[in-house]
């Protein structure tokens, strides 16, 4: 992994329920940290038809045609050949329990994770973490 060989320091914050810390670190496993990111994989043989791709000038958009799948959207932005951003959208829902996830992940500059859950009975649980990656 490109990250891992050039080993970055980063600026990274976190928040929980409102409680912010930030600091700088050195990130030990980047496939851990970005594991959120590659488990929104589409690439599942089963779910070859459940998705609409939508290719414009900008990128491609990847929007479910089935509810009960988890990822909603994943939106491939690029200037020429080059991938400026990804963004991805996720949500479990029952009758129980509710969680969204927002991803955004910007190649050797910037990631960012928000999650909302929200659980009967015990209330919502939000974290985001920011991650501004130096050169």
């Amino acid at each position: 992994m490109r990250l891992s060989a050039a080993n970055p320091t980063v600026l990274k914050k976190v928040i929980h329920n409102g409680i912010s810390e930030e600091k700088q670190v050195k990130i030990p496993n980047w496939k851990n940290e970005l594991d959120v990111f590659s488990a929104s994989d589409l690439n599942k043989p089963s779910w070859r038809d459940s998705y609409n791709i939508k290719v414009n000038v900008n990128g491609l958009v990847y929007t479910t045609l089935d509810s009960t799948l988890k990822i909603k959207r994943i939106r491939i932005n690029k200037s020429g050949n080059r991938i400026t951003s990804i963004d991805i959208e996720s949500q479990v829902s029952n009758e129980i329990y509710n969680s969204t996830e927002l991803l955004n992940y910007y190649p050797d500059s910037l990631y960012k994770i928000k999650k909302t859950q929200q659980v009967k009975l015990i209330g919502t649980n939000t974290y985001q973490i920011n991650g501004k990656i130096k050169p």
